[in-house]
């Protein structure tokens, strides 16, 4: 028996079918030569992601944290972003240095040829989009760093972990080495907060 669509996921389709549209009889004009893309170009090479986030229904979302390594595959497909995007239906909480590493990995990822420019760009634009609590960084410095120094591991990752545990909710994390590190033997009691996606 053929499912109906819900009135989102029609919107969502025929918003796909508007873009590609659109982009297919675009020719380049003064916003793309400018280096700005056409509003509909933009849409076109928005990720995957968002449209499962324009889709979404409302249900009650689990809380948690997430890191920049979660975020990133949002935006670049990998392997396992399919993982990364079923978090878009939870209670997100992020400290606001989340913004600052996932647009260094998008830069990261245009120099190596990786991603193309317009895409970076429409993915950091829509990145602030995406409905989450952003808590600022000051307010975890002290803790992030003595967290760092136990652990003898960067600070950046320390930041979302405190945060997970201030909020009382899990950090949930694509890092493979810091989920090791934060489920290491000498650091009893810290792998309850960590897991990956796919956990």
């Amino acid at each position: 028996m053929q499912r109906l669509w819900s009135q989102s996921e029609r919107r969502v389709a025929r918003d796909r079918q508007r873009c590609a549209g659109a982009a297919a009889a675009q020719q380049p004009g003064r916003a793309e030569k400018a280096g700005r893309p056409h509003p509909q170009l933009e849409r076109r090479a928005a990720p995957d992601a968002f449209w499962r986030l324009a889709a979404r229904q409302p249900r009650p979302a689990a809380k948690c944290v997430i890191d920049a390594s979660v975020a990133a595959k949002w935006l670049a497909p990998e392997p396992d972003s399919a993982l990364a995007e079923a978090l878009l239906d939870d209670d997100l909480i992020v400290p606001d240095l989340l913004y600052a590493e996932v647009g260094n990995i998008l830069w990261k990822k245009q120099m190596r040829g990786e991603m193309e420019a317009t895409t970076a760009r429409v993915g950091a634009r829509w990145l602030l989009q995406v409905p989450m609590r952003v808590h600022d960084n000051a307010s975890l410095l002290a803790d992030a760093l003595a967290l760092a120094l136990q652990l003898q591991h960067p600070a950046y990752d320390c930041f979302y972990l405190v945060l997970a545990r201030q909020a009382d909710v899990q950090l949930i994390t694509a890092d493979r080495r810091f989920h090791a590190r934060c489920h290491a033997s000498d650091v009893a009691g810290l792998g309850q907060w960590v897991r990956m996606p796919d956990a």
